[in-house]
C-alpha cells in the first residue's frame, strides 16, 4: 500500500526544510488512511453521522490531518518535527513506530470533531463551568493555555507533547468515576489518576473535548443500568459477536501499554483476554461454560496459579481489561 518503510518516510520529511516529496505523499496517505479508518469506526458504532459539519467521511479524514502538515517560514513540518522530537523514533521497531503515528492521526481527529462539536453545541458550557469547578477543587490538576484553547492538565503546569487518550477510553474510566454518586468534581479528579496510569497519552485534554467526554461518561453510566439479561432482543449469536468485537478492540488499543512498554509478555496479555471472553460468556451466554470467579476463570489458562499470586500480580489488570471489555460490548449491542 506504502511505497517506503516508514522510518525512511520520516527521515526524508523531518529536520528539513525541503521534505523530500515522495516521503510527504507517503505520510499524507498514511495519515489519512488512519483517520479514514478511525471516522468509519464512528460511522459504524454510530456516534458520527456521515455528512457531520458539512462533511463526508472522506473530506472530514482529510480535514482532521491537515494540521499535522503545517510548515513554518522555513519550510520544515513543525507540528510532525515538535511531536517526533519526543520520543527515540529512529530506534523505535516499525510496529511501535506504525502506532505512535497513529496515536498522533487519531488525536487529531478527535480534537478536530471536539472543536467542531463545541462549535455546534452550545450546552456544553454548563459542563464546561463544572469542570472548571472541579479543577479548583484539585491541587493536581491546572487549566492552561495551548494551541490557542484552554486545556485541563494533570500533574504539571503544561500539556507534554504525547497523543490524547481516546475518548471511548476516557469515558469508561470516568464513568467507574461517577458511580455511585454521579458526582462531577469526582469524575474530573478522576483524570489525574487516568493520566498517572496511562502514561503513553498526554497527561492534558482539551477543555471542550473533556467536556464531551464527561457527557459521553454521563450517557454511558446511564445505558449500564439495564440488565442483558432482561432484554430479550439480544440473541446469542449478536451477544456472541459483540464480546468477540469488544475483546479485539481492547486488545489492540492496549497491547502499547503494557506489552510494547515492557510490563508484561505477549502470551500473558493474550492470556488475560482469553480470560476476558471467557468470563463474558459465561455471563452473557447460556450454553457457555461457567467461571465461578474471575480468579478461577484465569487458572483455567494458568493451572499452577495461587490465590495469593493471583491477588498480588493479575487481579487490578485483569479486573480493569474485563471492565474495559464489558463496557465496550454493551456498547456494541446498543448500537447494533
Amino acid at each position: 500500500m506504502y511505497t517506503l518503510p516508514l522510518h525512511t518516510t520520516l527521515d526524508g520529511i523531518l529536520q528539513s526544510s525541503h521534505p523530500d516529496r515522495a516521503a510527504v505523499n507517503d505520510l499524507v496517505q498514511r495519515c489519512y488512511h488512519f483517520a479514514h479508518a478511525y471516522l468509519k469506526h464512528r460511522l459504524r458504532n454510530g456516534s458520527l453521522q456521515d455528512g457531520s459539519f458539512g462533511l463526508h467521511a472522506e473530506d472530514l479524514a482529510m480535514d482532521c490531518i491537515a494540521e499535522l502538515f503545517q510548515r513554518d517560514a522555513a519550510g520544515r513540518f513543525v507540528v510532525l518535527e515538535k511531536y517526533f522530537a519526543s520520543m527515540p523514533w529512529r530506534r523505535m521497531s516499525p510496529v511501535d513506530l506504525h502506532i505512535a503515528l497513529r496515536r498522533l492521526c487519531f488525536s487529531k481527529v478527535h480534537e478536530n470533531l471536539f472543536r467542531s462539536y463545541r462549535e455546534e453545541d452550545p450546552n456544553l458550557s454548563k459542563i464546561i463551568r463544572n469542570i472548571k469547578e472541579g479543577v479548583k477543587k484539585d491541587a493536581g490538576l491546572a487549566l492552561v493555555r495551548h494551541r490557542d484553547a484552554t486545556w485541563v492538565v494533570a500533574n504539571a503546569t503544561e500539556p507534554d507533547m504525547k497523543p490524547s487518550a481516546p475518548p471511548e477510553l476516557l469515558e469508561i474510566y470516568m464513568m467507574d468515576a461517577l458511580r455511585p454518586t454521579g458526582n462531577t468534581y469526582e469524575a474530573v479528579s478522576s483524570f489525574r489518576t487516568f493520566a498517572e496510569a496511562h502514561p503513553h497519552y498526554s497527561n492534558a485534554y482539551p477543555l471542550s473535548a473533556f467536556a464531551q467526554v464527561l457527557r459521553g461518561a454521563f450517557a454511558r453510566l446511564e445505558a449500564h443500568t439495564f440488565e442483558l439479561s432482561e432484554s430479550p432482543s439480544y440473541g446469542e449469536h449478536d451477544v456472541e459477536e459483540a464480546i468477540h468485537s469488544a475483546t479485539t478492540e481492547v486488545q489492540s488499543s492496549m497491547v502499547s501499554a503494557y506489552v510494547y512498554r515492557g510490563k508484561m509478555s505477549l502470551d500473558l496479555f493474550d492470556t488475560y483476554f482469553r480470560t476476558v471472553k471467557k468470563l463474558l460468556k459465561s455471563t452473557f451466554l447460556s450454553n457457555a461454560a461457567p467461571a465461578r470467579s474471575q480468579f478461577d476463570a484465569l487458572r483455567s489458562f494458568m493451572p499452577d496459579l495461587s490465590r495469593e499470586a493471583y491477588q498480588d500480580d493479575h487481579r487490578n489488570v485483569l479486573q480493569y481489561l474485563f471492565k474495559l471489555s464489558r463496557a465496550r460490548m454493551i456498547d456494541y449491542l446498543r448500537v447494533g
